[in-house]
């Protein structure tokens, strides 16, 4: 995951699935207007055990208020084992950023507008912050900033995900991106990789490559 810091609010959108990662009918999505992926991932929103005040437990509701509870837990983890590891608290985004990049993908193959870029796993987000397989860093207006990293194992596929915090777009601009930041994954000879992007007319459709200028 590479993490780049800009200043302003970061928001993480979730989605639900049920026991079986099926996303159901109550759980809204997208296109937002200008076309951004909604949700940003999905969880569990099934019933759940919750606590509840005077040292008691309640059996939990349905929807995505339990899917957002069960996120936010996910993020606390996240926050207290950075702190362990590097005796600091992380920047929203990289909590934001590791959901999102060790999520288990579901619906279409690569990020939809159904379950945006898959379904929370735990596991594989602790494995990517114990391993510090993210890089944080800053740019300036026309920067380049260019990292080394080596391959995947022969048949593992590497994600690598490129996430900042956007300034709020003035009310009603479409696109709403301010600050528009290209991924490129380059060999050293060719581009080999580019962000997927959707097609907000046809929402349906699987995920391409190519530049995305609506999401951060």
């Amino acid at each position: 995951i590479i993490s780049l810091f800009c200043s302003s609010k970061n928001n993480l959108t979730v989605g639900s699935v049920d026991n079986n990662n099926i996303v159901p009918t109550y759980s809204a999505y997208g296109p937002v207007r200008d076309g951004r992926i909604k949700p940003d991932l999905v969880t569990l929103g099934s019933p759940n055990i919750n606590t509840k005040d005077i040292d008691d437990y309640s059996g939990g509701g349905v929807g995505t208020s339990e899917a957002t509870s069960n996120a936010s837990g996910c993020a606390a983890l996240i926050y207290e084992r950075y702190k362990q590891i590097f005796n600091v608290w992380p920047k929203s985004t990289l909590v934001k950023g590791l959901l999102m990049n060790s999520t288990d993908d579901i619906e279409n193959t690569g990020p939809d507008y159904r379950s945006g870029y898959g379904s929370i796993n735990m596991y594989k987000t602790i494995q990517n912050l114990n391993s510090t397989n993210f890089i944080r860093g800053t740019i300036s207006t026309g920067q380049t900033l260019s990292y080394t990293f080596p391959t995947s194992s022969s048949g593992i596929t590497s994600k690598i995900m490129l996430i900042w915090q956007d300034l709020e777009a003035t009310a009603g601009a479409a696109p709403a991106l301010v600050r528009d930041l290209d991924l490129l994954v380059w060999n050293g000879t060719t581009i080999v990789g580019r962000p997927s992007i959707l097609n907000p007319a046809i929402p349906a459709n699987s995920a391409i490559t190519g530049a995305d200028h609506l999401n951060n």
